[in-house]
């Protein structure tokens, strides 16, 4: 066990050599706006100012995005007692006020927040990226569902009854006021320069379908009749009612001829992995594509080991993981 000092507060944590220092200060209480949990999204930079710690995963992909001195808490374990500043949020992004302007339940776990930025305040993003929630005492992760040409915020936040979440989500009423900070992510649409006819797949699971909805409506919205290339969506939901944006998917459907969406459930109780062979990814589907991965850091590991099956190559699939480790996953 070792013990992990922060500074300039002198608060300490113990550590099991175990656990990554992420794992260690959230077990002992530390609320920290973490959200991939995996070294892709950069967010859970810390100075490590005494100590040792060694990689938890091999380069992690968000490695370039820190500075000279920092580490990724996610990513990192601890080998000798450590003494870090943690470094998120401020300076790198402003808090922003936001009065929120919508609740509405989409299922029986996840909520749509929309929120209103003040008129003055700048606030530009890329489709797929995300925003930090100060909401009370909690701080949270989520990837803004709206098209980046409204600007105002559009939040899907999966809650679990009776948790810190839901009973905050429960005294928020239209006129309060939250606080988010951001954007931030290495996740977002990337045009292709130079290809008119451009093939994406779009993976979500859950929530994932947030960053899903915005590069959607971006490119329908945006580019319209002069996008030329081709889009698929694979959702994957444990029932029905959590596939909670049909309405909008199947007008897209109908209206634009270059998409094409397709819904898969699972039973949450049987033991079937994140994406099967009878699954609508098929070698065919996938060929030439770019592929965009959104969901629990489980699915999104055994989706990525399918795609790299199927023949895709490393530069065509681009990952958002978040929520349980992506080690423990199963590899269909």
């Amino acid at each position: 066990m070792f013990d992990i000092t922060l500074q300039p507060s002198g608060e300490r944590y113990l550590a099991s050599a175990s656990d990554t220092i992420l794992q260690a200060l959230e077990q002992g209480g530390l609320e920290f706006p973490a959200f991939c949990r995996h070294g892709h999204c950069g967010l859970c930079r810390a100075e490590l100012l005494a100590g040792m710690c060694a990689p938890d995963v091999d380069e992690p992909p968000a490695q370039g995005l820190i500075g000279p001195g920092e580490i990724l808490i996610c990513a990192r374990h601890p080998v000798a007692d450590l003494v870090l500043r943690l470094d998120w949020g401020p300076g790198r992004a402003p808090a922003i006020p936001a009065r929120v302007v919508g609740i509405t339940r989409l299922s029986r776990e996840i909520y749509r927040l929309e929120l209103r930025l003040p008129i003055v305040q700048p606030f530009t993003f890329a489709p797929g990226q995300f925003v930090l929630l100060r909401l009370k005492n909690l701080v949270r992760a989520y990837a803004l569902a709206n098209a980046p040409h409204e600007r105002n915020p559009e939040l899907h936040v999966h809650t679990s009854p009776g948790g810190q979440l839901e009973t905050a989500l429960a005294g928020l009423e239209v006129g309060h006021l939250v606080t988010i900070e951001g954007p931030f992510g290495q996740f977002y649409y990337r045009p292709e320069a130079g290809v008119q006819e451009c093939r994406i797949l779009l993976l979500a699971q859950g929530t994932g379908y947030a960053p899903m909805r915005s590069i959607l409506r971006h490119l329908s919205e945006t580019l319209g009749g002069s996008f030329s290339g081709r889009v698929e969506l694979v959702w994957e939901a444990p029932a029905v009612e959590a596939l909670y944006d049909e309405i909008l998917l199947r007008r897209l459907e109908a209206e634009w001829e270059w998409f094409q969406y397709h819904p898969v459930v699972r039973d949450p109780d049987r033991a079937r992995p994140p994406l099967s062979p009878e699954d609508p990814l098929t070698p065919a589907r996938v060929a030439g594509a770019i592929c965009y991965l959104a969901g629990p850091g489980i699915w999104v590991s055994a989706a990525h080991a399918r795609l790299r099956a199927l023949g895709v190559p490393e530069k065509a699939i681009y990952r958002e993981p978040f929520g349980p480790d992506v080690r423990s996953a199963s590899v269909p």
